[in-house]
């Protein structure tokens, strides 16, 4: 009877902690979002179908909200940001800034940019910058599924502690969910690298 008791209770204890937790992480924040869909069109092929939980997160978070002045769907929207990351020692650092935009159609669609990435802490140690925009989006595929219909970069490199890209991309696809990024990856020390982004 006492291990049957001991079982409810602790029963009892999961059940009432786990939808607590679950509400709780609901929320996230941009960056953790933008990691979250990375992972997403990383593991998948185009137009292979997202498993459920995937697709739940795609439809949820993808569209980045208008009244934000964030990149979504429907039409022409763009995006500043201004980003600083050092590496652990401090001993590097790059500064971000600049804008991304979509513009989604019916079926014609388009993005890209103009940012500049600078090396603001140990240029001296600096290989060389690589900028990129990367753009995903996601449509309806199948009988109703959603699959990535789209998943490429603008990129640029350059051989000095400044580097600006300024390009865009088009392309042809039936679009209901889309999530645009710019990244600058700073490579110094032989090998070691360091990546600030727009959130």
């Amino acid at each position: 009877m006492k291990k049957v008791l001991c079982f409810l209770v602790a029963s009892l204890f999961l059940i009432s902690v786990v939808p607590a937790n679950a509400e709780v992480q609901s929320e996230f924040t941009e960056a953790e979002i933008n990691e979250r869909i990375k992972q997403i069109a990383d593991s998948y092929d185009l137009y292979e179908p997202l498993n459920t939980e995937d697709a739940e997160f795609i439809k949820k978070y993808a569209i980045q909200p208008m009244d934000k002045g964030n990149i979504g769907v429907n039409g022409y929207n763009s995006s500043s940001f201004d980003e600083t990351k050092y590496n652990s020692s401090g001993t590097v650092g790059v500064r971000a800034s600049g804008t991304i935009w979509a513009d989604i159609g019916i079926i014609n669609n388009s993005y890209g940019g103009s940012f500049t990435s600078r090396v603001i802490e140990g240029s001296s140690r600096v290989d060389k910058i690589q900028n990129s925009i990367r753009h995903t989006a996601f449509g309806l595929i199948g009988s109703g599924g959603i699959g990535k219909v789209y998943d490429d970069s603008i990129t640029n490199t350059c051989n000095s502690s400044i580097c600006t890209t300024n390009s865009s991309k088009s392309y042809v696809a039936s679009v209901a969910y889309a999530r645009t990024w710019a990244s600058s990856t700073v490579y110094y020390d032989n090998g070691s690298t360091l990546t600030v982004g727009s959130q």
